[in-house]
């Protein structure tokens, strides 16, 4: 999983190319991450609360 910039830098370029959906999944191969669900949810709770953010402006 990238940092938060990074994440809403691809999500940006992602929309650019037409998207509009995209569905986040934070499992990279590592079966590890599985026993670490709060951090995946905090990353996508960042990347939700970025948008809102943007969302007001």
């Amino acid at each position: 999983m990238g940092t938060i910039d990074q994440i809403v830098t691809d999500i940006e370029q992602i929309r650019l190319l037409g998207a509009e959906t995209l569905v986040l999944d934070p499992l990279n191969g590592d079966l590890t991450e599985i026993r670490q669900p709060e951090r995946a949810w905090q990353t996508l709770a960042a990347v939700a609360a970025y948008h809102r953010s943007q969302e007001d402006r």
